[in-house]
């Protein structure tokens, strides 16, 4: 654990301290991105910086997701290496995330970038944590859960950027929620830049131009070489393995786009190995 936060968050909720430990691990290694090793990126200018609820209901922020992607590919360019974690506490914003990546070239899965919520990230860590904190306009409990509150702040090695409305936090009693003294702690202790330079750290990632994106099963059409091919039960049982060691195939399939839809170019035993697992949804590769 890197910023200590684990007891300084229960004492400020406890006996009101406003002042956050910076673990030695983390103030003792050189931020990648930034010059600090907690950067708070503002979107208080942004009015379109607000959360929604996706055709599933689901609490997302578009604006978020952009910014995210662009802190994402400015990281990547200055260390090719680094872990990276994206984490926030919504699975709508989680997969806004992810398909945002894709869209923008960038296969996290095998590029050493982590895309999750606060919860099931819980026991990892990374280099950089890009915390995005989604909420802009309604205090929910999230915030108000100092345990869930120090996973997602304890997770980074070198460089911790939170992205969020800083009045957002001071809308939170500090009898109730650490976000205050967070923001208190921040605007004297690190670094505060303003959401468009976000824009301004986005760059093109190595040429990439793959479109990659995430579509439905049943909006893949099986050519007749499907149903003629003789597939192989270890290789589709490889690719169950590779899912469940990875959390997701390490390549996306390849599909072709028509007039009438997509249809499957190949990757037979990957499609298989989704169907098997049930899989809903699943990164393509528009060729």
């Amino acid at each position: 654990m890197c910023f200590l936060f684990a007891n300084v968050i229960v004492n400020i909720i406890s006996i009101g301290i406003g002042l956050f430990g910076v673990g030695i691990g983390t103030s003792g290694r050189k931020p990648i991105l930034f010059n600090s090793n907690i950067t708070f990126v503002k979107f208080d200018s942004d009015d379109s910086y607000r959360e929604k609820k996706d055709g599933n209901k689901q609490i997302t922020n578009i604006v978020e997701a952009k910014a995210a992607v662009s802190l994402v590919i400015g990281i990547r360019k200055k260390d090719p290496n680094c872990k990276i974690a994206i984490i926030t506490p919504y699975k709508g914003q989680k997969k806004l995330l992810s398909n945002s990546l894709l869209r923008s070239g960038v296969h996290y899965q095998i590029d050493n970038i982590f895309v999750d919520t606060v919860d099931s990230f819980q026991g990892s860590e990374a280099d950089v944590v890009v915390f995005c904190t989604t909420r802009a306009i309604q205090p929910t409990q999230f915030f108000m859960d100092t345990r869930r509150l120090n996973v997602a702040l304890s997770r980074a090695k070198r460089e911790l950027i939170i992205l969020g409305r800083m009045r957002y936090f001071y809308r939170f009693d500090r009898n109730e929620s650490c976000l205050p003294a967070l923001a208190d702690y921040i605007q004297k202790h690190g670094n505060i830049v303003p959401s468009d330079k976000c824009d301004e750290v986005q760059a093109k990632r190595r040429g990439i131009k793959k479109r990659i994106q995430l579509l439905s099963l049943d909006d893949i059409s099986l050519p007749t070489a499907f149903y003629m091919d003789n597939h192989d039960a270890g290789s589709v049982q490889r690719k169950i393995d590779e899912y469940y060691d990875h959390g997701d195939f390490l390549l996306p399939l390849r599909v072709k786009q028509t007039n009438k839809g997509y249809i499957l170019k190949d990757d037979f035993d990957q499609f298989r190995a989704a169907q098997a697992l049930s899989v809903i949804e699943c990164m393509c590769e528009i060729v």
